[in-house]
């Protein structure tokens, strides 16, 4: 399956046309990654921003576990965006993962020529942000 189309399932990206994702897709990176690998590591500086193709991964913050990500989830955003260290631990729970990555000044660059990814970013930031508060009640 070409890439833009593995992109296009991803709820993040739903609002690009075809072209916007192969340029998209041009961009990133094929990563693989081995079963019990962390991703990201919780409080480490991170610049690069996820989309599972295939796989699946436990999302961890402190000794929490806070849910799994699979199949056209993404992660890695906000550290991409703000620079800040890692909000959680992502570790490999299948044999493999396969995942597109960008860096920041890639994905910056990218957003700028699109401006609808931004928005769509921002609603899933927010949607994050209402689930922790959520789980905090």
């Amino acid at each position: 399956m070409p890439a833009e189309d593995v992109l296009a399932r991803v709820p993040l990206l739903a609002g690009l046309s075809k072209r916007q994702l192969k340029s998209l897709a041009k961009a990133m990176t094929n990563e693989t990654i081995e079963e019990g690998s962390q991703v990201t590591v919780e409080g480490a500086d991170g610049n690069s921003f996820f989309v599972v193709v295939k796989g699946e991964a436990e999302v961890t913050v402190g000794d929490r576990t806070r849910g799994t990500i699979s199949d056209g989830d993404h992660f890695g955003e906000i550290a991409l965006i703000d620079g800040g260290g890692r909000s959680a631990t992502i570790t490999t729970t299948s044999d493999k993962l396969f995942s597109f990555g960008m860096d920041s000044e890639t994905f910056r660059e990218f957003v700028a020529r699109n401006p609808d990814i931004g928005w769509a970013l921002m609603r899933s930031l927010c949607e994050r942000i209402r689930a922790a508060e959520s789980d905090s009640d």
